[in-house]
């Protein structure tokens, strides 16, 4: 057996011998990521084929396929969205930076600002709500 199996195997023992609550926990979806892929050179960041995510915490190395692993998990997966700002909702705009990945900016004609955002449909409602403003349009 691998060191991997077994340290699995050490993780859902007490699980599946504990309540009828935990041994549901084991028919969920599960999430196995392995950290330090900076010091295996023949491991790639990232998804592997046999569906774990390997990351750094170090260098950073994999973490947007987990965090994209975890918003689908939980449904929140990230969403394209192009949206137009008035000048007076700069407070939208930076809650955006902060809690979006913004994509691009741009200035319109009339001194608006375009930007095209990735964020979860839930996520940006709530933005939205936060300011004050209806929808996106």
């Amino acid at each position: 057996m691998t060191p991997l199996k077994r340290a699995v195997e050490q993780v859902h023992e007490p699980v599946q011998q504990g309540s009828s609550k935990s041994r549901k926990s084991l028919s969920e979806p599960r999430i196995i990521v392995m950290n330090k892929v900076d010091m295996r050179p023949e491991v790639t960041p990232g998804l592997d084929e046999s569906g774990r995510i390997w990351i750094s915490a170090n260098s950073g190395a994999g973490l947007d396929e987990l965090s994209m692993a975890l918003a689908n998990a939980i449904g929140q997966t990230p969403e394209e969205h192009e949206l137009i700002l008035k000048p007076t909702e700069g407070r939208l705009r930076a809650k955006l930076y902060q809690d979006a990945d913004v994509l691009s900016e741009s200035i319109t004609d009339l001194g608006e600002t375009q930007l095209k955002v990735r964020i979860s449909e839930t996520r940006l409602a709530s933005l939205l709500r936060e300011i004050g403003r209806d929808s996106v349009h």
